[in-house]
């Protein structure tokens, strides 16, 4: 847990040094990273963030392939097909940040950090659209 939570609190300092400029002096400051290194920063992250809930894809995705011999209900496959749905949010979120993060100038890398912050409304939107649905289907 500790080698993904403290380069992630790196990362984020980061950002908030380079955009709003917090952070920038005192006991705490980090030091100034070039272009180059915060390319890599986030394409090494983005990719690492990728590879896990990709993970969590594939794995619901084979439960949902077998689940005649799970003895998965109609509730339990909604379940499973929210939870890929839910994990591909952040699949797609992290292919935008390294599609970002390999083509923007420089000045502009902290961007492809910053759209990470997609993820809590794009959650909410289908968390909200795939619950009213399974309301429905448990009535």
């Amino acid at each position: 847990m500790l080698f993904y939570t403290y380069p992630l609190k790196f990362l984020f300092t980061g950002l908030f040094q380079q955009i709003l400029g917090w952070g920038t002096n005192g006991p705490h400051a980090m030091p100034v990273i070039e272009a180059v290194q915060a390319r890599s920063l986030m394409l090494v992250y983005s990719a690492g963030f990728l590879g896990v809930f990709l993970v969590f894809v594939l794995m619901y995705l084979h439960a949902w392939r077998r689940r005649a011999a799970l003895g998965l209900d109609a509730v339990e496959t909604f379940d499973t097909v929210s939870s890929i749905r839910h994990s591909g949010i952040f699949v797609g979120v992290s292919a935008l940040s390294i599609a970002l993060a390999a083509t923007l100038p420089p000045a502009r890398i902290s961007l492809a950090g910053w759209i990470y912050f997609l993820i809590g409304p794009a959650a909410a939107l289908q968390g909200r659209r795939r619950g009213a649905r399974r309301r429905r289907l448990r009535a």
